[in-house]
């Protein structure tokens, strides 16, 4: 999640989902404010007035930056040169990355729109495999043995979908990744999130029978209903 789209969840009211690094851990408070802080500057930021402003010695701003860098959360190019030496770095946040990986999902849905005999039920199945490699596949060991419903939601949220769970256990996706392609595309992009959803509580050894996706249930959000089994290892 770029730093605008948190920004905007903050004024609303919503809690942004907690970004992770390459690992898998949540960023520390020290490496969410420096996203903050380069992400509220429109004209980018240098190492040093990061430094000054978060009272950081600017060696440890530096290995944050290089990090966020090395996870895609970041971009920089050279300042102009004012002197000798080297220009420093300025800062900005890696929102391209996002328009990115829309525009290609916006390509993907659109080709199985004109090429699938039923555009629905594919997604849905390209989504349950999907969903299958997250929850057996490598990144699995990021939530290990956990109930299907807590796998599930770890995974949305490391996803950037921001997920709330409400007292009836519906849950509440407060972001998407993959906005754009989704207003475009609904019926291919949210199905195949549908079939994502399935494909990991199957992964998890419990049905996705009434796993129900319910796309832009109100203007910003979407409703996932899950089923009760899954609910029930809690």
């Amino acid at each position: 999640m770029i730093p605008r789209q948190v920004e905007t969840m903050k004024r609303s009211g919503m809690q942004p989902v907690a970004r992770r690094t390459s690992s898998g851990r949540i960023h520390s408070p020290t490496r969410e404010r420096i996203l903050e802080l380069v992400g509220s500057a429109d004209q980018g930021l240098a190492l040093t007035a990061i430094a000054a402003t978060t009272g950081l010695h600017e060696n440890t701003v530096r290995a944050h930056l290089e990090a966020l860098l090395e996870d895609g959360y970041l971009l920089r190019k050279a300042a102009e040169a004012t002197g000798r030496g080297r220009p420093a770095w300025i800062w900005f946040p890696a929102e391209t990355q996002e328009s990115t990986y829309a525009a290609l999902a916006s390509a993907l849905a659109e080709q199985l729109v004109h090429s699938a005999d039923d555009p629905r039920a594919a997604s849905i199945a390209a989504g349950r495999r999907w969903g299958q490699s997250l929850g057996t596949g490598p990144e699995a060991t990021h939530f290990p043995a956990q109930p299907a419903e807590t796998l599930v939601l770890n995974s949305l949220e490391a996803m950037g979908f921001a997920p709330a769970v409400s007292e009836d256990h519906s849950i509440t996706l407060n972001a998407c990744p993959l906005i754009g392609a989704a207003e475009k595309n609904p019926g291919i992009v949210c199905n195949v999130h549908l079939g994502m959803v399935r494909g990991l509580l199957e992964s998890a050894g419990t049905s996705s029978e009434g796993t129900e996706l319910k796309p832009f249930a109100s203007k910003h959000t979407c409703q996932l209903e899950l089923p009760l089994s899954s609910q029930g290892q809690q």
